[in-house]
């Protein structure tokens, strides 16, 4: 296959992007045509007669069909995709973290030390994330065993006698790993 200017690539990958119907045809193709020639995104806008040529010309228009004609998200096309400072490695099997998430985490990052977040209806992996991140200004249902039997507790703020259990535990876990090393 001949080589084709990344400027031209881009033009016919957003022509097909709009037709099917896809939110940010720009930004996907951007995306993509950068993740097929190994680059990022700003070496396109600094080079936009560079060659598209060899294995990345089918790696890009394998991926723009994906996008257009299955819907693929793009971080599954990609592997990636960003979340504030990390880059997660993502496919199929796990949800794509939303926008509107990172806003949260931000208005979340602003609030007065102290104050408790409860974070109910998360998955482990995000439940990783976010220990990682953000430490022990929040807790989440996994921390504090949420069941039926105490969701009222939870919803009206009652975290005093749930959070003095969770270091309890916490306290008796570390216990255990002292004596068994």
């Amino acid at each position: 296959m001949a080589a084709t200017p990344v400027r031209e690539a881009l033009d016919s990958a957003v022509i097909a992007l709009t037709a099917a119907g896809v939110d940010t045809p720009r930004l996907d193709a951007e995306v993509l045509l950068a993740h097929a020639l190994g680059v990022d995104r700003a070496r396109l806008v600094i080079d936009r007669d560079a060659p598209v040529e060899g294995p990345a010309i089918r790696t890009f228009q394998t991926a723009v069909r994906r996008r257009a004609v299955e819907r693929e998200p793009v971080a599954y096309i990609t592997g990636v995709r960003g979340f504030r400072h990390l880059d997660l490695h993502v496919d199929a099997r796990v949800l794509v973290p939303r926008p509107e998430t990172e806003t949260l985490v931000e208005a979340a990052l602003e609030l007065p030390q102290g104050t408790r977040v409860v974070d109910v209806g998360t998955g482990e992996r995000a439940e990783k994330i976010r220990t990682y991140n953000y430490g022990e200004r929040r807790v989440t249902d996994h921390r504090i065993k949420l069941t039926v039997h105490n969701l009222d507790q939870v919803l009206e703020g009652e975290l005093d006698e749930l959070t003095a259990g969770l270091a309890a535990d916490e306290k008796r876990r570390r216990l255990q790993a002292q004596t068994a090393a």
